[in-house]
């Protein structure tokens, strides 16, 4: 029984279904928030009181309002990615504590680790872009 519950492939599962729980958490609540909210102009407003701090002047031209609409996009997915791989170095460090003296799950946890941290500057780079 306890074998069960702690065989590896149950335990990535279960892993796997929580994360994806988070995700669809952190991404769904905002929206719900913003559904409460009675402002009503839309996705930009929504941007904004969530936290991305650009300000709308509804006074502005068309294509100021694509480049602003397209950066808050940008924002939000490299927000996104940095999340992810904050997920993946947990997961590297949680497989470096479980790997037991044995070389081979080491190794992979080493390699997710470096490659998680390289990812996680690229998206600092870019985010800094």
């Amino acid at each position: 029984m306890i074998n069960s519950l702690f065989n590896r492939s149950t335990v990535v599962r279960r892993l796997r279904v929580v994360c994806l729980l988070l995700i669809v958490i952190s991404v769904a609540l905002p929206v719900v928030a913003a559904a409460q909210d009675d402002a009503g102009k839309g996705f930009l407003d929504f941007l904004y009181f969530s936290g991305y701090k650009q300000t709308y002047d509804y006074s502005t031209s068309a294509q100021d309002l694509t480049v602003s609409y397209i950066a808050s996009i940008i924002q939000a997915f490299l927000g996104l990615l940095g999340v992810i791989f904050f997920l993946v170095i947990l997961y590297g460090g949680w497989l470096w504590m479980m790997a037991g003296g044995n070389e081979e799950q080491l190794t992979q946890a080493k390699h997710l680790l470096r490659d998680a941290i390289i990812g996680l500057a690229i998206v600092f780079a870019a985010y800094a872009v």
